[in-house]
């Protein structure tokens, strides 16, 4: 169970180093992260005839672990 701490939303544009400073530790970089992550919202938007630009908002979440991952959690998607 996560409770979510705070979320910040920015344009794709100026995500900076702070916001992926999370995500691991090879894609932490900007220079990194996005030319990744662009392909992969492209994909999303695709069915919907959009694709991702500059101006896109882009939510960054933190979030707090309360309960830790216990012996019946499923380690494949279930779906």
């Amino acid at each position: 169970l996560l409770q979510i701490t705070s979320i910040t939303t920015v344009r794709f544009a100026d995500v900076t180093a702070q916001h992926t400073a999370s995500d691991g530790p090879r894609v932490r970089a900007p220079e990194v992260w996005k030319p990744l992550h662009k392909p992969y919202f492209n994909m999303l938007l695709a069915p919907y005839g959009l694709q991702s630009n500059d101006d896109m908002p882009i939510s960054f979440e933190k979030f707090e672990l309360l309960y830790p991952e216990s012996p019946h959690t499923p380690t494949k998607p279930v779906c």
